[in-house]
């Protein structure tokens, strides 16, 4: 009976180990994900800058044409 109660108590030790590990593993894949959504927020951020950037430069253009038109 001993032996029943030992092998159980391992048993159950095993399965909180697992299960521990199994969270472990969610936490670091989580950060990944988080770190991934950070670089993709970064990235659209970059994306507007330029594409702002980018207006702005054909604007005085446009406007440095108007002004040899007059």
């Amino acid at each position: 009976m001993r032996n029943q109660e030992k092998d159980q108590f391992e048993q159950e030790e095993t399965q909180l180990a697992t299960s521990l590990k199994l969270y472990l593993l969610s936490g670091v894949l989580g950060t990944v994900a988080d770190i991934i959504a950070t670089y993709a927020a970064k990235f659209a951020i970059d994306e507007v800058i330029e594409e702002q950037a980018s207006e702005q430069q054909e604007n005085v253009e446009q406007e440095i044409r108007l002004r040899e038109l007059e």
